[in-house]
């Protein structure tokens, strides 16, 4: 009995040591789709209860927001693989700057289609370009790109090799 949950043993520990499988691009796309709308949600509600002065549990969203949070997989993934082993500052910087990219692009094209862009920015900050985007966001948009690392990682069936060699899951950030 003992020599049997020995060998269990070594077998899950192997087990620990390898990285789950790949999820398929579809259900990858609906998870960034769905994490992208929640973080959204929660976002705008402590936005609202600190501007209001009191709790806010809404977080107002659009459908459109579904698809374009979706972009991170043919986006994001790729560019996380070339640049995984950079300082966090610098892949926040890179992450940052993609979604202010996109962010505009998407609501230009949404603008053009249906004459409005969901997150008109005009007249709310000083710091919005074309009211597409918040140059003051990029601190947000940067620990969003990082956090999204980790969920690449694990969609992708990185999950066990997250860390970079050598270095500890800690000395990344």
């Amino acid at each position: 009995m003992i020599a049997t949950m020995r060998g269990f043993t070594r077998e899950l520990r192997a087990g620990r040591d390898q990285p789950a499988p790949a999820l398929p691009p579809v259900v990858r796309l609906a998870a960034y789709g769905a994490a992208g709308s929640l973080v959204e949600s929660a976002f705008t509600s402590v936005r609202l209860s600190i501007h209001g002065g009191r709790p806010a549990l809404s977080g107002p969203s659009t459908a459109w927001m579904f698809p374009i949070y979706g972009l991170a997989l043919p986006l994001l993934e790729p560019i996380h693989d070339r640049i995984r082993s950079r300082p966090a500052w610098q892949r926040g910087a890179v992450y940052a700057a993609g979604i202010f990219a996109v962010e505009a692009a998407a609501g230009w094209l949404l603008r053009r289609a249906t004459g409005n862009c969901p997150w008109d920015y005009s007249g709310r900050s000083p710091l919005s370009v074309a009211g597409l985007i918040r140059l003051d966001y990029a601190p947000f948009w940067a620990l969003a790109g990082l956090g999204a690392e980790r969920l690449h990682d694990v969609l992708a069936g990185g999950g066990r090799s997250a860390t970079i060699p050598g270095r500890g899951p800690l000395a990344q950030w």
